[in-house]
């Protein structure tokens, strides 16, 4: 196999898992021991992993984002399943929280048809697509716009969360555990909290390819989550942690 197959192999196993064993690693690329270190150094100087003492870890620099595009076709079917229960909690005359995620984008029909919607988003895709819609007004923080997600972000959209109140806050995460919410990216985690803040309810979209996960940032406390919808029942610890914080569990 030519090191380009090897590599592209190595990211396949080493994005899924985020962090691996060298041994389980080298099992599962079948290749020699020698042969894969060569390899990592390889994508370790192409800044997309980082070398431990016995293992390797994804890199998820808060600079880097997969494209857009390409996390709204991720477990699309799953995504679409979540936003029509989500849809049942929407209703004409309400204020909404909407995050830039490319998960709670699959909301925008269920929010097409409501009356006197009011939308405030620090996603440009979802603000672009309910342009189109004008029984629904849309504010979009102002910031700076971060390559390839299409979110909005920094200190000054933060800011601008504070000049409204919502009835509902849809957001989404990188991972659930049953110690808390988390997310990749600092920037996002500082949105996301405030949209919690100042809102009546919050409503959390995570599919069950992030549960048991945790990321670099803890985004809040199952305390401050109301709904959790998913797409398949969840592991019976994490279902008793939930139960425990009286977060309603919906899939």
């Amino acid at each position: 196999m030519y090191q380009k197959e090897r590599l592209s192999k190595l990211m396949t196993i080493i994005s899924k898992k985020k962090i691996v064993d060298i041994k389980e690693l080298e099992q599962l690329a079948f290749v020699s021991r020698s042969t894969l270190r060569r390899d990592l150094i390889q994508l370790e100087k192409e800044k997309k992993l980082i070398r431990h003492f016995g293992q390797v870890e994804l890199v998820r620099d808060t600079n880097i984002e997969f494209g857009y595009n390409i996390r709204l076709r991720e477990n699309e079917d799953a995504k679409k399943a979540m936003a029509e229960i989500a849809g049942d909690f929407i209703g004409s005359s309400q204020a909404l929280f909407i995050d830039s995620s490319s998960t709670c984008i699959h909301l925008a029909p269920y929010l097409q048809n409501q009356n006197n919607l009011i939308v405030i988003t620090n996603g440009i895709h979802l603000a672009a697509v309910l342009t189109e819609h004008p029984n629904i007004e849309t504010f979009i923080c102002g910031g700076h716009v971060k390559s390839l997600s299409g979110s909005i972000l920094g200190g000054e959209a933060v800011g601008y969360l504070n000049n409204f109140h919502a009835d509902i806050t849809f957001l989404s995460c990188t991972g659930v555990d049953e110690h808390g919410v988390y997310m990749a990216s600092e920037e996002q985690t500082f949105i996301k909290r405030k949209m919690i803040e100042l809102s009546e309810h919050v409503v959390l979209l995570c599919d069950t390819s992030k549960v048991n996960k945790k990321d670099y940032f803890r985004m809040c406390g199952h305390e401050n989550i109301d709904t959790l919808i998913t797409n398949a029942p969840l592991p019976e610890e994490i279902q008793r942690v939930l139960e425990a914080k009286d977060v309603e569990v919906l899939y």
